[in-house]
C-alpha cells in the first residue's frame, strides 16, 4: 500500500520504490521480507564505473540517472529461475549485512562478498524495470518529478534532531509549528528544518503525518475503539482530513484497512479443513 494505491504481492515477486515514496503492508509479521536500501551516490559511482568509457566524471553521471523517467512503485515478476538466484543471494546479504554492522558497522572483511552479491542481484532485477524516455504511464502523470536524496554525511546524529523527534512523537496530538519546534530546541524556523531533513529524509510537518498514521493504523488494528475516535486520539479531529491523509501514506481509507483486518480475523478463526481419515 503506498500514496500510489495498493497491489497484492505474491511470493517471489521484487516490489522497487523510488526516492520518498511511503509505503506500508499488509498482513504484518506473517510474511519474511528482505528490504534493500540503496543509496543515490551509491548508484553514481556504479553507473560511472559501468559507463567510465563514455561518462567523463561523476556528475555527468548523475544527469544519465535523471535521464530516463521510471515508475515511483514497480513491481517485478520474475522467473522461477531468477526467483531462486535471488533469493539465496537475498538470504547470504541480509546475513552478512546484521552481523557486519552488528560489530564494525558495516566495514571489514565481508565488504567484498556483499558487493558482489549485491551485483548479483542488481544484475538479475534490472532487465525488468520498466524504463521510458518520457512520463507516460499514470503515476509518472500524477506524480511530480521525484525528489532526490540529499547527499548522505556519515555523522552522528545532531542533539537538535533527536531531541525535536522525542517531541513530536511525545505529543503526536498537539498542533507543532516549526517556530514553536525550533524554540524547544533552541534553532531558527530555517535552520531547524534543514538539520531535520538531513537526519531523517523529510520535513517536521510530514514526519509528524507519518507517525500519526503509523499509531491511527496501530489502534485500528489492536483496538474496538471507532475511526473517528482513533484519529481525534493521534491529533485529527476532521475525520475527512484523517481518512485522506490516512490514506496517502498507507494507499487504502481507514475503513478499508479495518474491514481486512476483520476479514482476516476471520479467516483465522474458521477451524483448517481435515481430509477424512482412512
Amino acid at each position: 500500500m503506498s500514496e500510489f494505491g495498493e497491489r497484492s504481492v505474491r511470493q517471489g515477486q521484487i516490489v522497487m520504490l523510488g526516492t520518498n515514496v511511503l509505503c506500508g503492508c499488509e498482513p504484518e509479521g506473517q510474511v519474511q521480507v528482505t528490504t534493500i536500501f540503496l543509496d543515490r551516490n551509491y548508484l553514481i559511482d556504479q553507473v560511472y564505473w559501468q559507463y567510465a568509457a563514455v561518462l567523463a566524471d561523476r556528475l555527468e553521471a548523475s544527469r544519465f540517472l535523471d535521464t530516463p523517467y521510471i515508475e515511483p512503485v514497480q513491481l517485478l515478476s520474475l522467473s522461477r529461475e531468477d526467483v531462486a538466484r535471488v533469493e539465496l543471494s537475498l538470504d547470504e546479504l541480509a546475513e552478512l549485512s546484521a552481523s557486519d554492522f552488528a560489530t564494525d558497522l558495516g566495514g571489514g572483511e565481508r565488504f567484498y562478498r556483499m558487493q558482489a552479491l549485491l551485483s548479483s542481484v542488481l544484475h538479475i532485477i534490472v532487465p525488468y524495470l520498466q524504463i521510458s524516455a518520457m512520463r507516460r504511464a499514470r503515476t509518472q502523470r500524477l506524480t511530480t518529478k521525484l525528489r532526490s536524496a540529499r547527499p548522505t554525511r556519515f555523522q552522528p546524529l545532531r542533539q537538535e534532531a533527536r531531541q525535536a523527534v522525542q517531541l513530536l512523537e511525545s505529543d503526536l496530538t498537539r498542533k507543532w509549528t516549526l517556530a514553536e519546534l525550533g524554540r524547544e530546541v533552541h534553532l531558527s524556523r530555517s535552520r531547524l528544518a534543514t538539520v531535520f531533513t538531513d537526519a531523517f529524509g523529510k520535513s517536521p510537518q510530514t514526519y509528524l503525518a507519518v507517525k500519526r498514521v503509523e499509531t491511527m493504523a496501530k489502534l485500528l488494528r489492536e483496538t474496538p475503539v471507532s475511526i473517528a475516535q482513533a484519529a481525534e486520539d493521534v491529533g485529527w479531529r476532521n475525520r475527512s482530513h484523517a481518512a485522506d491523509m490516512f490514506r496517502r501514506y498507507l494507499g487504502v481509507t481507514p475503513s478499508s484497512y479495518r474491514k481486512r483486518l476483520r476479514a482476516r480475523s476471520i479467516d483465522q478463526d474458521r477451524p483448517e479443513k481435515r481430509s477424512p481419515t482412512t
